[in-house]
């Protein structure tokens, strides 16, 4: 069903990012009819989101999404049709699997994985598409580069975890250990110059897994991995640790930057800073340049994912972090509770909001310590998309047959369904224009969704519940529709509802 907000004639507006308190454990939460489970999507695992305009970027280690004929691997997801897509262009599809995505300044969507060939293209390693032209190209080298022999193509061997494109050089990190003898500065982190086709080592590199890379205010690079310093900044000459990096063994996989400088981190930790700057936290902290100051976030997450059966899992920490336009961060990954366990509804998901705490989303992604959530991303109207492999929540938490879906507080996906169903059809939700023209009736405009009929619905009072159809049934095909709405009274409000 097409849910309860109803604009007259007019376009539903953006929502701002909202967490909702938890109200305490129970088999079924209120909040819990915000989730919807069945957009269907890849499998078995998604891992990455790039987000470009409505498409949603979707890379992983998956077989299938929806049935698509080349829907292995690398795919889209509409926000606006609510609907699945192959790339166009990419046929056949990538020979392996995708563990980075990035949205370039130039427009393109960069890819990063363990692969050798996208589309025909040949590609080691790391690829960017033009969705303007529906075409892959490798970052290939030659004659110049500064790296070794048999490198020039891309990273050979392990794979490419993080992307970031930085005027003209693009930044690659991952684990690629290269042919034998290959020096230790560019195993790790490297950057391909798009003006002279040239791979690049930075300095001296670093000595472990970079799983994470941002662009700093001053225009230098941070990365965050499985490396000595945990979390380094490079300055265009040399690499550092930044607010004295993380400690121990600790492993960061995400970072999130505020517009004010504030630094996010996520991972697998238990303490951050050094010297007299050092503080513990569990897997998530930020940092604030301007004072030299880490702080916990409320301690964290704790490290344990204790079973309704009283077995206990070791919590992996985060793994992916997501920041909202409103400051709102979400967080995903493998863990249950804050540091306290005052909240044990924090299943795979959280958020972090302007009250300095730590918010469920109802009662997560999935119940069980062997699920995780992988990829975050906050869509144009403040709701969000979790990727990863986990149960439907209360609703069927027997078993991790879930690999994506959707939170949206604005929303009740159940509407007069039973708790463990739904009467929400994708499709229809903010999918809709308005044309008016003088003396004329309006025409009632919309994108279809393919093998989704629609109508439109009219009620004269919104507090009722009655809606009634008017005009004709329309099968969805994947273009765009248009209704004129004869108006017979002085106060009526249209939806447009998508059906079985």
């Amino acid at each position: 069903m097409m849910d309860k907000r109803v604009a007259k004639f007019g376009v539903i507006g953006m929502v701002a990012s909202v967490c909702l308190a938890p109200i305490g454990e129970s088999a079924f939460l209120p909040e819990d009819v915000h989730w919807f489970y069945k957009m269907g999507g890849p499998r078995p695992e998604p891992f990455a989101f790039a987000q470009q305009g409505r498409y949603l970027y979707t890379g992983g280690i998956f077989t299938d999404t929806d049935g698509l004929t080349n829907g292995k691997n690398l795919v889209r997801f509409d926000m606006v049709t609510e609907a699945w897509q192959e790339l166009p262009g990419l046929s056949p599809e990538i020979n392996g699997s995708v563990r980075a995505l990035h949205a370039g300044d130039d427009g393109r969507i960069y890819v990063g994985g363990n692969f050798s060939n996208v589309a025909e293209v040949p590609s080691s390693r790391v690829a960017a598409y033009d969705p303007q032209t529906g075409t892959f190209e490798g970052l290939v080298g030659g004659v110049g580069d500064l790296v070794s022999v048999g490198q020039e193509n891309g990273p050979t061997n392990g794979d490419v975890r993080a992307i970031l494109k930085v005027d003209d050089l693009v930044y690659v990190g991952g684990f690629y250990t290269g042919p034998s003898g290959s020096p230790a500065n560019e195993k790790y982190i490297r950057a391909f110059n798009l003006d002279t086709n040239t791979w690049l080592r930075l300095g001296d590199g670093l000595d472990g897994q970079v799983n994470a890379l941002k662009l700093l205010p001053d225009g230098s690079i941070l990365a965050g991995g499985e490396f000595s310093e945990g979390l380094a900044r490079w300055d265009g000459v040399s690499w550092a640790a930044y607010g004295g990096g993380v400690g121990g063994e600790g492993v960061v996989r995400d970072i999130e930057l505020t517009s004010s400088g504030r630094v996010y981190i996520g991972g697998s930790f238990n303490e951050v800073g050094s010297g007299a700057n050092q503080i513990s936290a569990n897997f998530i902290a930020y940092y604030e340049p301007s004072s030299n100051s880490w702080n916990d976030m409320a301690g964290g997450f704790d490290d344990e994912y204790i079973q309704s059966n009283n077995t206990n899992f070791s919590a992996g920490g985060v793994y992916d972090l997501a920041l909202a336009g409103d400051g709102t961060l979400y967080v995903g990954g493998d863990f249950q509770a804050d540091v306290t366990r005052t909240n044990t509804n924090l299943d795979h998901v959280a958020c972090w909001d302007s009250t300095g705490t730590w918010q469920s989303l109802g009662s997560g992604a999935g119940t069980s310590g062997s699920q995780i959530v992988n990829c975050v991303a906050v869509g144009p109207r403040g709701e969000v998309y979790v990727g990863g492999t986990f149960s439907e929540g209360y609703r069927n938490a027997s078993s991790a047959n879930s690999q994506f879906a959707v939170w949206d507080p604005t929303i009740d996906f159940r509407g007069e369904a039973s708790e463990r169903n739904y009467d929400y059809i994708p499709g229809a939700r903010n999918n809709t224009t308005v044309e008016f023209v003088p003396g004329a009736s309006p025409k009632f405009q919309f994108e279809s969704r393919p093998g989704t009929d629609y109508r439109l619905e009219v009620t004269t009072d919104l507090a009722s519940s009655l809606w009634t159809p008017t005009g004709p049934t329309v099968a969805g095909d994947g273009g765009v529709k248009t209704l004129d709405v004869t108006m017979s009274g002085e106060a009526e409000f249209y939806r447009l509802r998508a059906i079985d």
